[in-house]
């Protein structure tokens, strides 16, 4: 089966367009992208209560945050978790987060070390999905077990007799 003078040359050109177009999606496959540079501001905040076991002293069942606690006497803790962020240009994408909790005994007495920590997870990771934002506050409500942390602390301290400062 022969071909005629222009069947070649047009299957030639085809060829050559094909070949032409197949090294330039190639070239356009595997060339760098550009960069974007963000800023962003984050404004966070954590408010809690610390609410308290039935006693015969205080008369309020909690107390505001920043004050002097006596870890006996502490039943739960209601925090309130905000995270917010501004950004310069708007974005989209999704963001990941995630609430733990780390307990830790350190050497007292200005002493320097740290004799244990450990984190603990106290949500489940939680995916927002953003589109087109400049800001994004993320808000969470948390109640805190402290009896758990506070036992687990004590019972640390006990067994291997030492003298710690204690934190959650």
């Amino acid at each position: 089966m022969r071909m005629n003078g222009f069947k070649k040359r047009r299957l030639i050109a085809t060829f050559i367009i094909l070949l032409v177009l197949s090294c330039t999606f190639f070239y356009l496959g595997f060339k760098r992208t550009s960069s974007v540079k963000y800023s962003y501001k984050e404004n966070n905040t954590v408010d809690y209560k610390v609410y308290l076991k039935e006693n015969s002293f205080f008369e309020t069942s909690y107390l505001e945050k920043n004050k002097t606690y006596i870890t006996s006497l502490i039943d739960y803790i209601d925090t309130d978790f905000k995270y917010n962020v501004t950004f310069n240009k708007e974005v989209t994408g999704q963001v990941k987060y995630q609430l733990f909790a780390e307990i830790k005994a350190d050497k007292n007495n200005n002493d320097v070390g740290n004799y244990w920590t450990k984190k603990y997870s106290l949500t489940e990771e939680k995916t927002d999905t953003i589109e087109h934002i400049k800001t994004h506050e993320i808000n969470v409500i948390e109640k805190i077990d402290y009896n758990m942390y506070n036992d687990l602390m004590t019972s640390f301290i006990k067994e291997y007799s030492l003298q710690a400062e204690a934190t959650l």
